[in-house]
Formats: structure tokens, sequence, C-alpha cells
């Protein structure tokens, strides 16, 4: 019972004092400035330390816990599958057999990577969406929404990704409709919605990056 102690007291004082204050910038961060640290690799080799040392259970940062952070690392950017290919997904399982030997060396460029490729990935969608606006829906035709797709596969291609979208976007058009708002009320509302999540992602920088992954890698 001993050993419980320090991996429950440490981890929220060590994140306060090493991560920073993310989402405290408003400012949109450049693409090529999502970048990792030195500051930050050397952080990730303390938290290897740290979890060696004190947690409760025995953490051995190998291949098969590598693909557990990654995992873990997917779900949170990504909790519905709205983004990411199955392609994506392959690529990055890959990344998984160099992770841990990365994480030991504080190197986090595959955390980073993947990220970028989201930001990117989001800005796709969001235009995507946005063009959407511009079209007519046929809401007599017979066709489902899966509103949770956290247990779905993930979109096997660009088109199977479109129509997941397209329907998202036709069920949000069709909930303000409901609501009693007019279409020009619903086109205007849903343009600020989707350009406020783009605008939320391109906001990230790399202190927020690091937090997330790291999140991850502990809570795996």
């Amino acid at each position: 019972m001993m050993r419980q102690r320090p991996s429950i007291l440490l981890f929220p004082l060590l994140f306060g004092l090493i991560v920073g204050c993310a989402f405290a910038d408003s400012q949109e961060v450049l693409l090529s400035d999502l970048a990792p640290n030195p500051r930050q690799e050397k952080t990730t080799v303390v938290i290897n330390k740290v979890l060696e040392r004190f947690h409760y259970r025995k953490v051995t940062l190998d291949d098969g816990f590598a693909e557990k952070i990654l995992d873990g690392y997917l779900e949170a950017l990504d909790p519905n599958r709205s983004f990411f290919l199955q392609a994506d997904v392959t690529r990055f399982n890959r990344f998984a057999h160099r992770l841990d030997d990365d994480l030991k060396r504080g190197r986090l460029d595959t955390a980073f990577e993947i990220f970028r490729l989201y930001r990117q990935r989001v800005d796709d969608r969001v235009a995507y969406a946005l063009s959407m606006l511009e079209q007519e829906f046929d809401f007599d035709r017979r066709e489902q929404y899966q509103f949770d797709r956290s247990d779905a596969s993930w979109p096997k291609d660009k088109n199977d990704l479109d129509d997941i979208w397209r329907k998202r976007v036709k069920n949000d058009w069709l909930g303000l409709r409901i609501a009693g708002k007019d279409d020009s009320a619903i086109r205007d509302l849903l343009t600020k919605r989707y350009e406020g999540l783009g605008r939320r992602i391109r906001q990230f920088d790399s202190d927020d990056v690091f937090q997330a992954f790291v999140n991850a890698y502990t809570q795996s």
C-alpha cells in the first residue's frame, strides 16, 4: 500500500509544474510550430522514471504498452472516429514498435506527427462540412445516422468519411429545423459551429499536444 502514495501524490504536482498553462493562448498556431522541444523531452524521461519507480502497478515500457499508449492517444484525439482513416490508424500502429524506444529517450516525434495529421484532417472535415451547407438535403430519403461512433470501425476511405460527415451535417441541420430555425439561421449557426471547431484545434500549441499525449501515456 505504501507504494501507491507517491503515484497518487506526485503526478498532479508533476503535471502542474512541468506542462505549463495549456490552452492559455488563443492565437492560431502554425503547423510548422507543432514540434517537441527539449523541455518536453526531458520531462518525458522524468515521467518514465516516476512511473517505473512509484506506480503501484509494475510498468514495463515495451511494444505492448506502447500500443496501449497509442490507442489512448487516438481515442483522445478522435473518440468518435470521424477524422482519421483506417489507413492512418494502420500506419500509426506501426509506430508502436518504435514508440517505446523513443519514449525511453524522451523523443516525442511520433506524438507530434500524429497530431499534425489530425489537425489537417480536422481542417479537411470542416471545409467539407461547410460545403455541405450550400447544398439541399433530401429529408424524404430513409437513412440512419450513427451519432455515437466510438465503437465503430474507422472509415475505410475518403468516400466513407464524406458520407459520415454528410449525414452529420444533415442531422445537425434537421435538429435545428425541428427547433424552429429557418434555413438562413441554420446555415449561419452551423457555419459558426464548424468554423469554431477548426479554430479551436488550430489554437493547440506544442504544450497542448504534449499534455494530450502525456495524459494518454499515464492513463494507459
